[in-house]
């Protein structure tokens, strides 16, 4: 995944190893915080590029919880730009008004062991216009 988030990411690579338990809010809405009793979960984090105001990062996923990156993120104090749930919602109006109307996480390149055939399939898609134009603006060098 590559992710464009808030602030400036500090200390290069690493992992983040939070705990991470779903519930349901009272009006039925999933939700997931870090707690310790919760499930064992691992994102690989790796920034890419940084700025004052952003930071671009891959993120990859050892674990599959229900939003673990965007919770990794935002527990780091790097929530994702765009996200509604777990984001920074004054910067994320601010940048509305700016065109940015949507999560900026995208799934890059998935790859997997077919189960029919046992070969090893990588799909990768590009970066949509919206969120390689933001990067460009804000990275430049460093869209992909």
């Amino acid at each position: 995944y590559v992710a464009v988030v808030k602030g400036r990411w500090q200390g290069g690579a690493r992992e983040l190893r939070e705990a991470l338990h779903k519930y349901l809010t009272p009006s039925g809405e999933r939700r997931v915080r870090v707690r310790g009793d919760g499930l064992h979960a691992v994102t690989r984090v790796r920034p890419l590029a940084a700025s004052d105001r952003f930071s671009l990062l891959v993120a990859r996923l050892l674990t599959g919880r229900t939003h673990q990156i965007r919770v990794h993120l935002a527990h780091a104090g790097h929530p994702i730009v765009g996200d509604d749930k777990y984001g920074d919602f004054e910067l994320n109006r601010t940048l509305a008004k700016e065109g940015v109307r949507r999560l900026f996480l995208h799934a890059r390149r998935i790859a997997f062991v077919h189960p029919a055939t046992g070969r090893r399939l990588v799909l990768e898609s590009p970066l949509p216009d919206d969120m390689r134009r933001f990067t460009e603006a804000q990275f430049p060098g460093h869209a992909r």
